[in-house]
């Protein structure tokens, strides 16, 4: 029963990951920068957790995608915001407000979830 368990988890992973990566292109984030890298991780936490019905602090994500990928904090949220500043976010998701990393890993999250499960 447990392999099964795991086995669902590492292939809803594999999806949360796919839809992710989709939706960070169509956006407009590169995928050559290291920003890009961390968000596929940071939306994989965040989803995997919001379907566990477990939120997520932005500064236990930061700290721990720099575990990871063996960088620091500041570097990692610098270069998530760094992926995304030149972008017009407020248009792509009809906005009035200044997106921010997490207003943007809130809005990418939901996006997510409606896909995974419509």
């Amino acid at each position: 029963m447990e392999k099964i368990q795991n086995i669902i988890n590492v292939e809803e992973k594999n999806e949360v990951n796919k839809i992710a990566k989709q939706l960070l292109k169509e956006i407009g984030i590169k995928q050559h920068i290291s920003g890009f890298k961390y968000w596929l991780e940071a939306l994989t936490i965040a989803t995997i957790r919001e379907d566990e019905k477990k939120n997520i602090k932005m500064t236990n994500l930061y700290l721990y995608i720099a575990k990871k990928y063996e960088s620091t904090v500041a570097r990692v949220e610098r270069n998530m915001r760094y992926a995304y500043c030149n972008l017009n976010l407020e248009n792509v998701f009809n906005t009035n407000y200044k997106i921010n990393n997490s207003a943007l890993l809130f809005l990418l999250k939901d996006e997510i979830i409606t896909q995974l499960y419509t």
